[in-house]
C-alpha cells in the first residue's frame, strides 16, 4: 500500500510524498512521523521535524492516530500533515490529536 503525504510547513510551503506502507499494519501515527522524517530530509534546514495533525484528503477527517493504516485508508490516498509549531497556540483538533498521538491515550 501506498499513501501520497502533502507536508505542510506554512501557507507557502508544502510537499509532497509518496510513503511506501507495506501492509498498513502500523498506526497512523508512523505515517505522520515518517512523512515529517521525509520532510526534514529534503527540507533546508534539515532537522527533526513533528506531526501536529494528519487528516484525510478532505481535510475534514480526523483518523485516530493509534489506529491502523489499513483501517482508514486505501492504496493511493492522500493524506495531509501539518507540523508542529512551537510558535503558535495548537487548535483543539491538533491538540487532540497530538495527545492521542503522543500521550497517554
Amino acid at each position: 500500500m501506498k499513501l501520497h503525504a502533502k507536508v505542510t510547513e506554512s501557507e507557502f510551503l508544502t510537499r509532497e510524498f509518496i510513503i511506501d506502507c507495506g501492509k498498513g499494519t502500523q498506526m497512523i501515527s508512523w505515517l505522520a512521523t515518517t512523512a515529517c522524517l521525509r520532510f526534514g530530509q529534503e527540507h533546508y534546514p534539515k532537522g527533526v521535524y513533528i506531526p501536529n495533525l494528519l487528516t484525510k484528503e478532505d481535510g475534514e477527517s480526523f483518523p485516530h492516530p493509534r489506529s491502523r493504516i489499513k483501517d482508514e485508508f486505501e492504496d493511493g490516498d492522500i493524506v495531509c500533515v501539518s507540523l508542529k509549531d512551537r510558535t503558535k497556540k495548537q487548535t483543539d483538533d491538533e491538540e487532540d490529536w497530538y495527545e492521542k498521538a503522543f500521550g497517554s491515550k
